[in-house]
Protein backbone atom coordinates (compact mmCIF):
# COMPACT_ATOMS: atom_id res chain seq x y z
CA UNK A 1 0.00 0.00 0.00
CA UNK A 2 0.98 3.35 -0.33
CA UNK A 3 2.36 5.95 2.48
CA UNK A 4 0.20 9.22 2.74
CA UNK A 5 2.29 10.94 5.90
CA UNK A 6 4.96 12.24 6.46
CA UNK A 7 4.11 11.80 10.22
CA UNK A 8 6.05 9.50 12.34
CA UNK A 9 5.53 10.37 16.06
CA UNK A 10 2.72 11.18 18.53
CA UNK A 11 3.29 13.13 21.77
CA UNK A 12 1.24 13.19 24.95
CA UNK A 13 0.51 14.40 28.64
CA UNK A 14 -1.16 12.11 30.31
CA UNK A 15 -4.18 12.44 32.24
CA UNK A 16 -4.60 10.65 35.71
CA UNK A 17 -3.40 6.67 35.74
CA UNK A 18 -4.01 6.52 31.55
CA UNK A 19 -3.35 3.69 30.29
CA UNK A 20 -3.76 3.77 26.29
CA UNK A 21 -2.40 6.05 23.69
CA UNK A 22 -2.93 6.17 20.62
CA UNK A 23 -0.28 6.38 17.26
CA UNK A 24 -1.54 7.77 13.90
CA UNK A 25 0.88 6.02 11.15
CA UNK A 26 1.82 3.03 9.39
CA UNK A 27 4.32 0.55 11.07
CA UNK A 28 5.14 -3.03 9.74
CA UNK A 29 5.64 -4.74 12.90
CA UNK A 30 5.05 -4.17 17.32
CA UNK A 31 8.79 -3.37 17.73
CA UNK A 32 8.68 -0.50 15.23
CA UNK A 33 7.60 1.83 17.91
CA UNK A 34 10.01 3.69 20.08
CA UNK A 35 8.11 4.18 23.36
CA UNK A 36 9.38 6.88 26.19
CA UNK A 37 7.69 8.07 29.73
CA UNK A 38 9.43 11.66 30.82
CA UNK A 39 12.49 10.76 28.34
CA UNK A 40 12.82 7.21 29.31
CA UNK A 41 12.41 4.55 26.84
CA UNK A 42 10.35 1.75 27.97
CA UNK A 43 10.31 -1.77 26.85
CA UNK A 44 8.09 -4.03 24.75
CA UNK A 45 5.51 -6.72 26.09
CA UNK A 46 7.37 -5.67 29.57
CA UNK A 47 5.96 -2.03 29.99
CA UNK A 48 3.66 -2.16 27.12
CA UNK A 49 1.95 -4.03 24.51
CA UNK A 50 1.44 -2.37 20.83
CA UNK A 51 -1.76 -3.39 18.18
CA UNK A 52 -2.32 -1.92 14.34
CA UNK A 53 0.75 -3.15 13.15
CA UNK A 54 -0.10 -2.78 9.20
CA UNK A 55 -2.69 -0.80 9.32
CA UNK A 56 -2.47 2.60 7.33
CA UNK A 57 -3.97 4.48 10.11
CA UNK A 58 -2.33 2.61 12.88
CA UNK A 59 -3.31 2.02 16.14
CA UNK A 60 -2.63 2.16 20.18
CA UNK A 61 0.05 1.46 22.57
CA UNK A 62 -1.13 0.55 25.90
CA UNK A 63 0.84 0.05 28.95
CA UNK A 64 0.40 -2.71 31.32
CA UNK A 65 0.10 0.13 34.37
CA UNK A 66 -1.17 3.49 34.30
CA UNK A 67 0.83 6.91 33.76
CA UNK A 68 1.02 9.28 36.28
CA UNK A 69 -0.92 12.37 35.41
CA UNK A 70 0.94 14.97 33.20
CA UNK A 71 3.72 13.31 32.61
CA UNK A 72 4.99 13.28 29.16
CA UNK A 73 4.92 10.37 26.72
CA UNK A 74 6.34 9.70 23.25
CA UNK A 75 5.63 7.41 20.82
CA UNK A 76 8.32 7.19 17.70
CA UNK A 77 8.31 4.89 14.94
CA UNK A 78 11.94 3.37 14.65
CA UNK A 79 11.97 0.94 11.77
CA UNK A 80 14.92 -1.24 12.06
CA UNK A 81 17.40 -0.46 8.93
CA UNK A 82 17.27 -4.21 7.37
CA UNK A 83 16.30 -4.64 4.02
CA UNK A 84 14.10 -7.84 4.27
CA UNK A 85 12.41 -9.02 1.15
CA UNK A 86 14.55 -11.74 -0.96
CA UNK A 87 13.97 -11.39 -4.80
CA UNK A 88 14.85 -14.88 -6.50
CA UNK A 89 16.05 -14.92 -10.27
CA UNK A 90 13.18 -16.05 -12.57
CA UNK A 91 10.95 -16.01 -9.19
CA UNK A 92 7.70 -14.49 -8.79
CA UNK A 93 7.93 -10.17 -8.46
CA UNK A 94 4.61 -9.88 -6.40
CA UNK A 95 3.60 -6.03 -6.10
CA UNK A 96 3.04 -6.51 -2.51
CA UNK A 97 5.93 -7.49 -1.24
CA UNK A 98 7.82 -4.85 -3.84
CA UNK A 99 5.32 -1.99 -1.86
CA UNK A 100 6.24 -3.34 1.73
CA UNK A 101 10.37 -2.98 0.72
CA UNK A 102 9.17 0.57 -1.09
CA UNK A 103 7.59 1.57 1.95
CA UNK A 104 9.98 0.42 4.79
CA UNK A 105 12.74 2.70 3.31
CA UNK A 106 10.73 5.83 3.05
CA UNK A 107 9.76 5.05 6.66
CA UNK A 108 13.38 4.74 7.03
CA UNK A 109 13.64 7.99 5.81
CA UNK A 110 11.48 9.50 7.70
CA UNK A 111 12.48 8.30 10.64
CA UNK A 112 16.37 9.77 10.01
CA UNK A 113 14.38 13.13 9.50
CA UNK A 114 12.84 13.49 12.31
CA UNK A 115 15.96 12.98 14.03
CA UNK A 116 17.66 15.32 11.99
CA UNK A 117 14.90 17.97 12.64
CA UNK A 118 15.99 17.59 16.55
CA UNK A 119 19.85 18.32 15.88
CA UNK A 120 22.44 21.46 16.16
CA UNK A 121 23.02 22.40 12.57
CA UNK A 122 24.74 25.37 11.15
CA UNK A 123 22.61 28.04 9.67
CA UNK A 124 22.13 27.49 5.62
CA UNK A 125 23.88 30.23 4.80
CA UNK A 126 26.77 28.45 6.68
CA UNK A 127 29.98 27.23 4.51
CA UNK A 128 31.52 25.31 7.03
CA UNK A 129 31.60 21.66 6.81
CA UNK A 130 33.76 18.45 7.81
CA UNK A 131 33.72 20.39 11.54
CA UNK A 132 35.20 17.58 13.49
CA UNK A 133 34.23 17.63 17.29
CA UNK A 134 37.20 16.94 19.67
CA UNK A 135 36.81 14.38 22.25
CA UNK A 136 40.10 14.43 24.38
CA UNK A 137 42.73 12.17 25.16
CA UNK A 138 40.39 10.03 27.56
CA UNK A 139 37.44 10.56 30.16
CA UNK A 140 39.57 12.46 32.35
CA UNK A 141 40.45 14.88 30.25
CA UNK A 142 37.27 15.52 28.63
CA UNK A 143 35.44 16.00 31.92
CA UNK A 144 34.45 19.66 33.07
CA UNK A 145 35.13 21.02 29.32
CA UNK A 146 32.88 22.34 26.74
CA UNK A 147 33.27 22.52 22.76
CA UNK A 148 34.59 26.07 21.59
CA UNK A 149 35.80 27.48 18.34
CA UNK A 150 39.42 27.25 18.78
CA UNK A 151 41.33 30.45 19.18
CA UNK A 152 43.46 30.35 15.76
CA UNK A 153 41.04 31.11 13.14
CA UNK A 154 37.80 29.94 14.57
CA UNK A 155 36.95 27.27 12.18
CA UNK A 156 37.76 24.58 14.20
CA UNK A 157 36.17 23.09 17.66
CA UNK A 158 38.82 22.94 20.38
CA UNK A 159 37.97 21.46 24.41
CA UNK A 160 37.68 24.04 26.86
CA UNK A 161 37.60 23.98 30.38
CA UNK A 162 34.10 24.90 31.37
CA UNK A 163 34.26 28.60 32.93
CA UNK A 164 30.75 29.74 31.41
CA UNK A 165 29.58 26.41 32.62
CA UNK A 166 30.33 26.75 36.20
CA UNK A 167 29.70 30.69 36.58
CA UNK A 168 25.88 29.38 35.15
CA UNK A 169 25.53 25.90 37.45
CA UNK A 170 26.41 28.02 40.77
CA UNK A 171 22.65 29.42 40.37
CA UNK A 172 20.30 27.45 41.57
CA UNK A 173 18.02 30.02 43.63
CA UNK A 174 15.21 32.49 41.74
CA UNK A 175 17.45 35.88 41.59
CA UNK A 176 20.94 34.53 42.34
CA UNK A 177 23.29 36.50 40.15
CA UNK A 178 26.91 35.81 39.31
CA UNK A 179 30.55 37.99 40.05
CA UNK A 180 33.38 36.90 40.09
CA UNK A 181 35.49 36.52 43.38
CA UNK A 182 38.44 38.09 44.51
CA UNK A 183 40.62 35.60 42.93
CA UNK A 184 38.24 35.98 39.44
CA UNK A 185 36.53 32.83 39.46
CA UNK A 186 32.92 32.67 38.95
CA UNK A 187 30.97 32.73 42.22
CA UNK A 188 27.27 33.17 43.22
CA UNK A 189 25.52 36.29 44.80
CA UNK A 190 22.62 34.97 46.69
CA UNK A 191 19.20 37.13 45.82
CA UNK A 192 19.51 39.97 48.77
CA UNK A 193 16.03 40.36 51.68
CA UNK A 194 13.07 42.49 50.34
CA UNK A 195 14.23 46.66 49.62
CA UNK A 196 18.31 45.79 50.48
CA UNK A 197 20.50 47.56 47.99
CA UNK A 198 23.42 46.17 45.67
CA UNK A 199 26.51 47.98 46.52
CA UNK A 200 30.06 47.87 46.04
CA UNK A 201 32.04 46.40 49.40
CA UNK A 202 35.47 46.38 49.34
CA UNK A 203 35.61 45.62 45.36
CA UNK A 204 32.93 42.83 45.46
CA UNK A 205 29.43 43.13 45.17
CA UNK A 206 26.94 43.11 48.58
CA UNK A 207 23.36 43.17 49.65
CA UNK A 208 22.73 45.91 52.07
CA UNK A 209 20.22 47.23 54.38
CA UNK A 210 19.05 49.92 52.75
CA UNK A 211 18.51 52.67 55.14
CA UNK A 212 15.30 54.43 56.50
CA UNK A 213 15.28 57.86 58.45
CA UNK A 214 15.16 56.04 61.57
CA UNK A 215 18.69 54.97 61.62
CA UNK A 216 19.44 58.34 61.92
CA UNK A 217 19.43 58.62 65.91
CA UNK A 218 17.98 61.76 67.33
CA UNK A 219 17.33 62.73 64.31
CA UNK A 220 20.97 63.66 63.56
CA UNK A 221 23.01 63.22 60.54
CA UNK A 222 25.53 60.93 59.22
CA UNK A 223 24.17 57.98 62.08
CA UNK A 224 24.89 54.29 60.51
CA UNK A 225 22.90 51.29 60.79
CA UNK A 226 25.30 48.66 62.22
CA UNK A 227 23.39 45.97 60.54
CA UNK A 228 23.87 47.39 57.47
CA UNK A 229 27.29 45.54 55.34
CA UNK A 230 28.06 48.97 54.33
CA UNK A 231 28.37 52.01 55.87
CA UNK A 232 25.10 54.80 55.29
CA UNK A 233 26.79 57.36 56.57
CA UNK A 234 25.99 61.00 54.56
CA UNK A 235 22.78 59.56 52.63
CA UNK A 236 20.99 61.69 53.92
CA UNK A 237 22.86 64.91 53.84
CA UNK A 238 21.54 68.07 52.99
CA UNK A 239 22.32 70.75 50.98
CA UNK A 240 22.83 74.01 52.20
CA UNK A 241 19.46 75.80 53.14
CA UNK A 242 17.57 72.31 52.16
CA UNK A 243 14.52 71.61 54.01
CA UNK A 244 11.16 69.30 53.32
CA UNK A 245 8.43 68.84 55.42
CA UNK A 246 8.29 70.61 59.20
CA UNK A 247 5.39 71.90 58.54
CA UNK A 248 3.94 74.03 61.43
CA UNK A 249 0.48 74.61 62.12
CA UNK A 250 -2.00 75.21 65.02
CA UNK A 251 -3.39 71.82 67.07
CA UNK A 252 -5.30 73.50 69.90
CA UNK A 253 -4.99 77.40 71.43
CA UNK A 254 -2.29 76.47 73.15
CA UNK A 255 -0.14 73.84 71.00
CA UNK A 256 1.82 73.61 67.95
CA UNK A 257 2.25 70.89 65.77
CA UNK A 258 5.63 70.70 63.93
CA UNK A 259 5.47 67.96 61.30
CA UNK A 260 8.06 65.32 60.23
CA UNK A 261 11.00 66.33 57.56
CA UNK A 262 14.85 67.05 56.80
CA UNK A 263 16.14 70.28 57.08
CA UNK A 264 19.97 71.23 56.55
CA UNK A 265 20.74 73.29 59.91
CA UNK A 266 23.73 75.08 59.32
CA UNK A 267 25.85 72.27 57.29
CA UNK A 268 24.28 69.55 60.06
CA UNK A 269 21.18 67.43 58.52
CA UNK A 270 18.54 66.99 60.67
CA UNK A 271 15.64 64.43 60.36
CA UNK A 272 12.22 64.45 62.24
CA UNK A 273 10.83 60.85 61.98
CA UNK A 274 7.86 62.18 64.06
CA UNK A 275 5.88 65.14 64.93
CA UNK A 276 7.24 67.88 67.38
CA UNK A 277 4.60 68.51 69.84
CA UNK A 278 5.11 72.66 70.83
CA UNK A 279 3.09 74.20 74.48
CA UNK A 280 2.81 78.00 75.05
CA UNK A 281 2.41 76.86 78.65
CA UNK A 282 5.05 74.70 79.06
CA UNK A 283 8.40 76.51 79.96
CA UNK A 284 11.21 74.14 78.34
CA UNK A 285 9.40 74.36 75.21
CA UNK A 286 10.58 77.96 74.75
CA UNK A 287 14.02 78.52 74.48
CA UNK A 288 13.97 80.93 77.92
CA UNK A 289 10.60 80.13 79.69
CA UNK A 290 6.82 80.99 79.65
CA UNK A 291 7.83 84.62 80.33
CA UNK A 292 8.04 84.97 76.60
CA UNK A 293 4.13 84.46 76.21
CA UNK A 294 2.24 87.27 75.84
CA UNK A 295 -0.76 88.81 74.42
CA UNK A 296 -0.56 90.66 70.87
CA UNK A 297 2.69 89.47 69.90
CA UNK A 298 4.39 87.20 67.55
CA UNK A 299 6.31 84.04 68.41
CA UNK A 300 8.96 82.05 66.56
CA UNK A 301 9.49 78.08 65.84
CA UNK A 302 13.41 77.52 65.67
CA UNK A 303 15.01 74.03 65.43
CA UNK A 304 18.83 73.55 66.46
CA UNK A 305 21.91 70.90 64.96
CA UNK A 306 20.60 68.59 67.78
CA UNK A 307 17.31 68.39 66.07
CA UNK A 308 15.28 70.19 69.14
CA UNK A 309 12.58 72.25 68.05
CA UNK A 310 11.64 75.24 70.43
CA UNK A 311 9.58 78.69 70.37
CA UNK A 312 11.08 82.11 71.22
CA UNK A 313 10.02 85.48 71.23
CA UNK A 314 12.98 86.94 68.95
CA UNK A 315 12.70 86.35 65.18
CA UNK A 316 15.65 85.42 63.11
CA UNK A 317 18.11 88.69 62.49
CA UNK A 318 21.19 86.50 60.48
CA UNK A 319 21.07 84.98 57.26
CA UNK A 320 23.46 82.01 58.82
CA UNK A 321 25.58 81.12 61.91
CA UNK A 322 28.68 83.13 61.26
CA UNK A 323 26.28 86.97 61.51
CA UNK A 324 26.04 87.28 58.15
CA UNK A 325 22.94 89.83 57.71
CA UNK A 326 22.47 89.82 53.95
CA UNK A 327 20.14 87.30 52.48
CA UNK A 328 16.72 85.75 53.64
CA UNK A 329 17.23 86.08 58.01
CA UNK A 330 16.84 81.99 58.78
CA UNK A 331 18.86 81.87 62.11
CA UNK A 332 19.17 83.59 65.71
CA UNK A 333 21.33 82.93 68.60
CA UNK A 334 19.69 84.64 71.50
CA UNK A 335 18.32 82.73 75.11
CA UNK A 336 20.34 81.93 77.65
CA UNK A 337 22.55 79.13 75.76
CA UNK A 338 23.42 80.96 72.75
CA UNK A 339 22.51 77.98 70.58
CA UNK A 340 22.34 78.96 66.98
CA UNK A 341 18.45 77.89 66.03
CA UNK A 342 17.15 78.04 62.17
CA UNK A 343 13.93 79.51 62.10
CA UNK A 344 11.15 77.22 60.48
CA UNK A 345 7.78 79.15 61.37
CA UNK A 346 5.73 81.55 63.31
CA UNK A 347 2.84 82.53 65.49
CA UNK A 348 1.02 84.93 66.34
CA UNK A 349 -0.33 85.68 70.05
CA UNK A 350 -4.08 87.07 70.51
CA UNK A 351 -5.65 89.01 73.35
CA UNK A 352 -7.18 85.82 74.90
CA UNK A 353 -5.61 84.97 78.48
CA UNK A 354 -1.79 85.12 77.93
CA UNK A 355 -1.43 84.90 74.82
CA UNK A 356 -3.08 82.41 72.35
CA UNK A 357 -3.68 81.17 69.23
CA UNK A 358 -6.23 81.38 66.14
CA UNK A 359 -5.75 78.49 63.94
CA UNK A 360 -5.54 81.03 60.94
CA UNK A 361 -2.34 82.99 62.52
CA UNK A 362 0.38 79.94 62.63
CA UNK A 363 2.48 79.54 59.36
CA UNK A 364 5.58 78.87 57.86
CA UNK A 365 9.31 80.62 57.67
CA UNK A 366 8.80 80.03 53.78
CA UNK A 367 11.46 77.75 52.34
CA UNK A 368 11.92 74.50 50.16
CA UNK A 369 8.44 72.22 49.69
CA UNK A 370 6.75 74.29 52.70
CA UNK A 371 4.50 77.04 51.44
CA UNK A 372 3.47 79.88 54.02
CA UNK A 373 -0.26 80.44 53.73
CA UNK A 374 -2.74 81.16 56.16
CA UNK A 375 -6.58 81.14 55.77
CA UNK A 376 -9.13 83.33 58.12
CA UNK A 377 -13.13 82.55 57.68
CA UNK A 378 -15.52 84.39 59.11
CA UNK A 379 -19.68 84.09 59.36
CA UNK A 380 -20.51 87.35 61.67
CA UNK A 381 -23.52 89.27 59.67
CA UNK A 382 -22.09 92.67 59.02
CA UNK A 383 -24.34 95.62 57.64
CA UNK A 384 -21.99 98.24 55.87
CA UNK A 385 -23.35 101.83 55.82
CA UNK A 386 -19.98 103.70 55.92
CA UNK A 387 -19.96 105.73 52.64
CA UNK A 388 -15.73 106.44 53.16
CA UNK A 389 -13.90 103.05 54.25
CA UNK A 390 -14.45 102.60 58.12
CA UNK A 391 -14.68 99.51 60.22
CA UNK A 392 -18.60 97.93 59.92
CA UNK A 393 -16.45 94.76 57.86
CA UNK A 394 -15.37 93.10 61.26
CA UNK A 395 -13.30 90.03 61.48
CA UNK A 396 -10.96 90.42 58.78
CA UNK A 397 -7.40 91.01 60.46
CA UNK A 398 -4.67 88.55 60.12
CA UNK A 399 -1.17 88.97 60.96
CA UNK A 400 1.51 87.63 58.55
CA UNK A 401 5.25 86.55 58.69
CA UNK A 402 6.70 87.20 55.31
CA UNK A 403 10.32 85.74 54.25
CA UNK A 404 10.94 88.82 52.06
CA UNK A 405 11.68 86.04 49.34
CA UNK A 406 8.44 85.75 47.44
CA UNK A 407 4.98 87.39 46.17
CA UNK A 408 2.81 87.91 48.90
CA UNK A 409 -0.67 87.16 47.44
CA UNK A 410 -3.82 88.13 49.70
CA UNK A 411 -7.45 87.91 48.58
CA UNK A 412 -10.55 88.22 50.07
CA UNK A 413 -13.76 86.44 49.08
CA UNK A 414 -17.16 88.60 50.82
CA UNK A 415 -20.42 87.41 50.09
CA UNK A 416 -23.56 89.64 50.61
CA UNK A 417 -26.82 88.44 51.30
CA UNK A 418 -28.94 91.96 49.99
CA UNK A 419 -28.47 95.80 49.81
CA UNK A 420 -31.06 97.70 51.01
CA UNK A 421 -32.07 99.16 47.64
CA UNK A 422 -31.35 98.81 44.42
CA UNK A 423 -28.51 100.48 42.12
CA UNK A 424 -26.21 100.43 44.82
CA UNK A 425 -22.40 100.74 44.49
CA UNK A 426 -20.32 98.24 47.10
CA UNK A 427 -16.61 98.34 47.02
CA UNK A 428 -14.05 96.50 49.42
CA UNK A 429 -10.46 96.98 49.35
CA UNK A 430 -7.30 95.35 51.53
CA UNK A 431 -5.41 96.93 54.31
CA UNK A 432 -1.61 96.75 55.34
CA UNK A 433 -1.64 99.72 57.42
CA UNK A 434 -2.73 101.94 54.73
CA UNK A 435 -5.85 101.06 52.27
CA UNK A 436 -4.26 99.53 49.05
CA UNK A 437 -6.30 101.24 46.20
CA UNK A 438 -5.62 98.95 43.27
CA UNK A 439 -6.73 96.03 45.44
CA UNK A 440 -10.20 97.49 45.25
CA UNK A 441 -12.94 95.24 43.85
CA UNK A 442 -16.82 96.92 43.44
CA UNK A 443 -19.94 96.11 41.88
CA UNK A 444 -23.24 97.87 41.46
CA UNK A 445 -26.33 95.90 42.70
CA UNK A 446 -29.63 95.99 40.31
CA UNK A 447 -31.55 94.30 42.78
CA UNK A 448 -32.56 93.98 46.61
CA UNK A 449 -32.17 90.83 47.75
CA UNK A 450 -30.25 88.50 46.71
CA UNK A 451 -26.78 87.17 46.85
CA UNK A 452 -23.48 88.77 45.41
CA UNK A 453 -20.10 88.70 46.63
CA UNK A 454 -16.88 90.61 45.74
CA UNK A 455 -13.31 90.10 45.78
CA UNK A 456 -10.55 92.35 46.37
CA UNK A 457 -7.13 91.05 45.55
CA UNK A 458 -3.63 92.34 45.99
CA UNK A 459 -0.54 90.87 45.03
CA UNK A 460 2.85 92.64 46.41
CA UNK A 461 6.95 91.40 47.18
CA UNK A 462 7.05 92.17 51.60
CA UNK A 463 10.41 92.60 52.95
CA UNK A 464 11.52 90.06 55.41
CA UNK A 465 9.04 90.41 59.22
CA UNK A 466 5.42 91.41 60.10
CA UNK A 467 2.73 92.37 58.18
CA UNK A 468 -1.30 93.06 59.74
CA UNK A 469 -3.88 92.73 57.49
CA UNK A 470 -7.60 93.60 57.02
CA UNK A 471 -10.22 94.27 54.60
CA UNK A 472 -12.86 97.53 54.72
CA UNK A 473 -15.95 97.79 52.68
CA UNK A 474 -18.20 100.63 51.80
CA UNK A 475 -21.53 101.55 50.57
CA UNK A 476 -22.17 104.63 48.61
CA UNK A 477 -25.77 105.29 50.17
CA UNK A 478 -28.31 102.79 52.31
CA UNK A 479 -27.06 99.60 53.73
CA UNK A 480 -25.53 96.11 53.05
CA UNK A 481 -25.48 93.07 54.46
CA UNK A 482 -22.67 90.79 54.47
CA UNK A 483 -23.11 87.16 55.06
CA UNK A 484 -19.51 85.46 55.37
CA UNK A 485 -15.87 86.55 54.71
CA UNK A 486 -12.77 84.42 53.68
CA UNK A 487 -9.50 85.75 53.35
CA UNK A 488 -6.03 84.08 52.24
CA UNK A 489 -2.80 85.45 52.10
CA UNK A 490 -0.24 83.14 50.28
CA UNK A 491 3.84 83.91 49.89
CA UNK A 492 4.70 81.89 46.97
Amino acid sequence: MTLTTTINRNDYVATSAQTVFAYAFRILADADLDVYVEGVLKTLTTDYTVSGAGDAGGGNVTFTSGVTLDEAVAIIRGVAQTQDTDYTASGPFTANDHETALDKNMMISQDIDEKLARAVKFIVSSTLSAIAAPEGSSASDRKGKIWGWDNTNGTALALFASTVVDAVSVIATKGDIVQGNASGAAAKLAIGANGSLLEVVSGLLAYVTAPTIADFTNGNHDHSNAANAGSIAGILTAPVNYRSGLNCKQASTVIITVEAGVIDVDGTTVTKTADTTLNLTTATDWVDDTSDQAVSTYGYIYINAAGKIEIDDVEADESDTSGNTSGILRYNDTGTDTTDRRMIGWFFMNSTGSGELFDYEVGNLKDGDIANAVTRTDSTNDTIDDTVYGTDLTNTTIHFYSSGRGIVEINCLIKFSNVNTAGREVRARINDGAGIATSEASIIVHATGGNFSITPVHSEVYAQGTTTFFVASVVNAGNATVADKTISITEN
